[in-house]
């Protein structure tokens, strides 16, 4: 039988030589801990010890089920803090208002409803009580003579009717040809994206960029032909909780999920609420229960895998701390949570510290990098900026995904297919005339959203222009020496890697 080998050996040694003490602070409510910890972040920044609030970083289990008292503790204080992780993408403002316009599409429902006073839409104030006196469904095309008869006046609100009305249909009947497309013209027609840059709301045009990049996915990986299939997805995003994007305040706290600060360190770390059933988390019982001889990985090293896995957990928490460490804990035993966590007892025996106030600490601040890492561009990203800074802005800042064109799919294909025609170069065999087309559908992906037909069509030219660039050039392969290596050039003292 096999056994798991769970660690390394190693001998670990602190660089930096001994720093500030561990903090523990320990209550007997999670409430009194969460409002003691904070205290105590407001005292030592207070006196200088912390140079900054967004040098700080609380860490959870869960920020969704477990950071709620400390949150509350940091608004009594007036801390200002940023929170990531609490899988509330979906009730972010733009996104919510923005779902509920991609469900409404997919609806029959009166057009006095809640999905069009949704703020998003923004109509006059005259638009909305006209809508809702008459309460009544609007379907197919509607002329604005139609429209001002039922009260509504102003012109930019007739218009914006007009394009909602015919992009539901356009879905109802499923004349579109990407939900990508379609997200772009709810934007055109809502026009949210001025309003958010005139309001400076960096945040939500970043979460925008977000919602396009799933909705392009879907467009790719799915199936653009079933809007009601797409919204499903939504929903179901929406019901396992997603998380957003952040822009936290330079001063501001950061609120987080263990797992989320991976790879990340700050000065000051607070671990929140390391009790019994939290920090490690009760284990569950698997329904069914594979003996350990039927498995293939066999017989764990250790008694107990689970909480191996919970202390590997803590330990990514601690070791995130750079120049201070302050662990919160507490005495309450409730049904989900027991006392002070075990791996406070491994951690300090008996010598564990009750008095924060008593312990020593250095001053801890964010010493930035000397090394400054350039920020690097492809060409189409320095091509958008040339021709308009703001579309550079939208693409590459806010990460709006670019809308679909067909001579890019069509551009990435023929790149697959001169990449593997180079590559046969490489190994001593230029492919001959009639290797083409076998080789052009190997390395073809087809694009979800174009119609068998054009697919068809599509390789059919790559395959004459591909076939026209071996006849023109094929004596000249035998020399090719490399294909899509890396190189580095060195302008003026600035050294950048392409590809």
């Amino acid at each position: 039988m096999s056994i798991i080998q769970l660690r390394i050996p190693k001998d670990l040694s602190s660089a930096r030589g001994i720093g500030s003490d561990v903090l523990v602070v320990s209550k007997r409510s999670l409430a009194e801990e969460a409002k003691a910890s904070v205290d105590l972040l407001k005292r030592l920044h207070r006196n200088g010890k912390i140079a900054s609030f967004g040098d700080v970083a609380i860490l959870f289990r869960s920020v969704r089920y477990h950071a709620g008292n400390y949150i509350g503790a940091l608004q009594e204080a007036n801390i200002p803090f940023s929170i990531t992780g609490d899988g509330g993408f979906f009730k972010r403002r733009g996104i919510s208002q923005l779902f509920d316009l991609f469900v409404y599409l997919n609806t029959s429902g009166q057009w006095g409803d809640r999905y069009l006073l949704n703020p998003l839409l923004n109509f006059k104030p005259e638009t909305y009580g006209a809508l809702q006196k008459k309460n009544i469904s609007l379907v197919g095309k509607i002329t604005r003579d139609e429209l001002q008869a039922l009260g509504i006046a102003d012109k930019a609100d007739q218009q914006k009717l007009q394009d909602l009305i015919a992009l539901r249909c356009q879905v109802q009947d499923a004349n579109y040809k990407t939900i990508l497309d379609i997200f772009y013209r709810l934007l055109e027609y809502t026009n949210c994206t001025c309003s958010f840059e005139q309001d400076n709301n960096t945040c939500t045009l970043v979460n925008l960029g977000l919602l396009s990049q799933i909705v392009a996915s879907w467009d790719e990986y799915g199936d653009p032909s079933s809007f009601r299939s797409f919204l499903k997805y939504l929903r179901l995003l929406k019901k396992g909780g997603m998380d957003g994007i952040t822009n936290p305040a330079k001063d501001a706290v950061q609120i987080m999920s263990i797992h989320q600060a991976k790879g990340l360190e700050f000065p000051v770390v607070v671990m929140g609420s390391v009790v019994n059933g939290r920090l490690p988390i009760s284990q569950r019982a698997e329904t069914f229960e594979i003996p350990y001889h039927l498995r293939a990985s066999g017989k764990p090293e250790v008694e107990d895998p689970h909480l191996v896995d919970e202390r590997r957990l803590f330990y990514v928490a601690a070791t995130r701390a750079r120049d201070l460490l302050i662990i919160g804990t507490s005495d309450v035993k409730s049904e989900f949570v027991e006392g002070p966590s075990v791996f406070l007892k491994e951690m300090f025996g008996k010598n564990q510290i009750e008095d924060a106030t008593q312990a020593y600490i250095e001053n801890a601040e964010n010493k930035p990098h000397s090394n400054t890492i350039m920020s690097r561009n492809s060409f189409s990203q320095l091509s958008y900026f040339l021709e308009c800074p703001m579309r550079y802005k939208y693409a590459v800042v806010y990460n709006l995904h670019i809308p679909w064109r067909e001579a890019m799919g069509f551009g990435d294909n023929v790149h697959r297919v001169m990449e593997a025609i180079h590559n046969l170069a490489l190994q001593g065999r230029v492919p001959r005339e009639d290797e083409i087309p076998v080789i052009v559908a190997e390395k073809w992906i087809n694009r979800n959203f174009v119609r068998p037909d054009e697919e068809k069509e599509l390789m059919s030219t790559a395959t004459k222009q591909v076939r026209r660039y071996l006849i023109d050039h094929g004596r000249a392969l035998s020399s090719v020496i490399a294909a899509e290596t890396a190189f580095r050039l060195i302008w003026k003292g600035i050294q950048s890697s392409e590809k």
